[in-house]
């Protein structure tokens, strides 16, 4: 490996760790085509830094209250050190996009200094940098439903990825993809998966609303990597001696949990692309109706789920919504094909193969 890519995310508690997955993503990939990379991140939590370790990949810190101009200053040092001329930076969230002006003006410190910039953009007016502010970089990348038809302030000479068949997905999903999915006449095999960290307690009502089905199933519950300590103890100490509800923290196979799961009940996250790449039937929560943000175009955007939002369910509802597509083979059916039919594996090596070859 001679050549080096410079990966810069961050990851927390507060942020969650889709940016750093979605680059641990590209990562791989630019190892599977012989090409080094390096995360650059500031200073968090060891769990996160674990992550990173755990796919095999070294990183380097900036302090925690680095300036924008101190953390430019750090990133072109090492990009130096490692003769690396291209940085791909994931960082659209609130705290970028509250210091845009600023963190758009360490882009172009880099872009002047000659790196080819890739930037990897959010999906709603709420962390989407370029709906606020332009810039001009080399690529722009929003795989997200629905990202063709929102409006962006489009810098000079940028080429824009736009659409979920960008959507980066890690290995393990792209190897599940690849598979065929027979869907079970009968659900009994539940995944309730709602992130790294559940801010808004939908694990718990999940779980309440698996207790009280009248019927055979078999329920895995992840607890992500940031759960609240207090919110992990109340949720398991609804079940108890359940053998039918099983708690599994640190998953290291989540592709094919949801590929073994003949329904899986989902967050508005990332998940819902990895349900659809895996062809898994499932049902998304939305907390505080954040779909709505998506616009009216969100149901036909994603046909592979059945959508409800929080506000407008209890328990009761819920564990009735679980017990109907259990039951519903035809729709379940139609929500597995949907899925594998509007998105496809392939969203990373798309994007890289708009990197300029002889950098790489």
């Amino acid at each position: 490996m001679g050549k080096t890519v410079i990966l810069r995310a961050d990851g927390s508690f507060r942020i969650g760790l889709g940016h750093l997955m979605r680059l641990i993503a590209i990562g791989q990939e630019l190892r599977i085509r012989g090409v080094k990379s390096i995360f650059i991140l500031r200073k968090t939590e060891k769990g996160v830094l674990g992550v990173i370790k755990k796919y095999g990949f070294c990183y380097k810190l900036i302090p925690l209250h680095a300036s924008y101009e101190e953390e430019t200053k750090i990133i072109l040092k090492n990009a130096a050190c490692l003769k690396a001329k291209i940085i791909i930076i994931d960082l659209s969230y609130y705290e970028t996009l509250k210091n845009i002006k600023i963190f758009f003006s360490l882009v172009r410190e880099l872009k002047e200094a000659g790196k080819f910039i890739v930037l990897i953009d959010g999906g709603t007016k709420e962390d989407c940098l370029i709906a606020h502010r332009g810039i001009s970089v080399d690529v722009v990348v929003i795989p997200y439903f629905g990202a063709k038809r929102r409006q962006y302030f489009r810098g000079r000479n940028s080429m824009f990825l736009l659409g979920a068949e960008y959507f980066v997905f890690r290995q393990e999903f792209r190897s599940i993809a690849a598979q065929r999915r027979k869907v079970a006449k009968v659900g009994k095999r539940i995944l309730v998966t709602m992130g790294g960290s559940d801010p808004y307690g939908l694990t718990r009502m999940v779980v309440e609303a698996l207790l009280k089905l009248k019927r055979n199933f078999s329920a895995k519950v992840i607890i992500g990597s940031f759960f609240d300590i207090k919110e992990k103890k109340k949720i398991r100490s609804l079940v108890q001696n359940k053998k039918s509800i099983s708690f599994i923290e640190n998953c290291t196979c989540l592709a094919k949990m949801m590929f073994e799961s003949d329904v899986a009940i989902i967050s508005n996250g990332l998940t819902k692309y990895e349900v659809a790449v895996t062809g898994t039937p499932s049902l998304l929560i939305s907390p505080r109706g954040v779909l709505r943000t998506l616009g009216k175009q969100h149901g036909k955007e994603m046909p592979h789920v059945l959508i409800c939002q929080k506000e407008g369910v209890n328990v009761l509802r819920l564990k009735d919504q679980i017990e109907s597509l259990l039951s519903d083979y035809a729709l379940r059916c139609r929500l597995s094909n949907n899925g594998t039919k509007i998105i496809d594996e392939k969203g990373v090596q798309r994007i890289i193969e708009a990197l300029p070859k002889e950098m790489l």
